[in-house]
């Protein structure tokens, strides 16, 4: 099911397929990852970066991009050279050459890493989970960027291992008692 986060603000760029894109939200929890869609028309420079750390008001963020068939393609922790004008120091982005087609860029909570050996779309969850040093004080606002694409839409969240776990679990015990009951 797909769920679309926040607002998107389409301003054409020099290219006549590319667009500066700007979508936000909230974070449900501190192990959760934003995966945001996202198609390039022609093989260029993208830039996708972060401006919500806020000085320290938001989440330190943490960005990866992967190709299409869910394979990782690249990580970044802090790199607010991207926009200066809008990140700060804690903000996150990534600059790649990219060949046109699909890609999808997430978003998750420092220390939550992308663990690049699995596939973002294999239905379990490819990051490692988890919010050490996490402050009651910050938020779980996101305001992501991206420019030289050619559209894009927030997908879904990836929710924490446990919490996969736990809707598994309780789907078991669902059929368990359907099947109880019918005997």
């Amino acid at each position: 099911m797909k769920k679309i986060i926040g607002f998107c603000i389409c301003l054409f760029a020099g290219s006549a397929n590319a667009a500066l894109m700007n979508f936000d939200g909230y974070i449900s929890g501190y192990d959760d990852v934003v995966i945001t869609e996202f198609t390039v028309a022609t093989d260029q420079t993208v830039s996708a970066w972060t401006d919500s750390f806020d000085s320290g008001l938001n989440f330190d963020p943490i960005t990866a991009l992967w190709a299409s068939d869910g394979s990782f393609i690249v990580q970044n922790d802090d790199n607010d050279n991207i926009n200066p004008a809008t990140q700060t120091y804690f903000d996150s982005g990534i600059q790649q050459f990219l060949t046109a087609g699909t890609y999808y860029f997430t978003i998750s909570v420092y220390n939550n890493f992308a663990n690049s050996s699995l596939n973002i779309l294999s239905g379990t969850s490819p990051f490692d989970g988890g919010c050490n040093g996490c402050t009651s004080g910050s938020g779980l606002y996101y305001s992501q960027w991206f420019d030289g694409i050619e559209g894009a839409e927030v997908i879904s969240e990836v929710p924490e291992p446990a919490s996969i776990a736990l809707l598994a679990l309780g789907l078991a015990g669902f059929g368990f008692s359907k099947k109880k009951k019918s005997a």
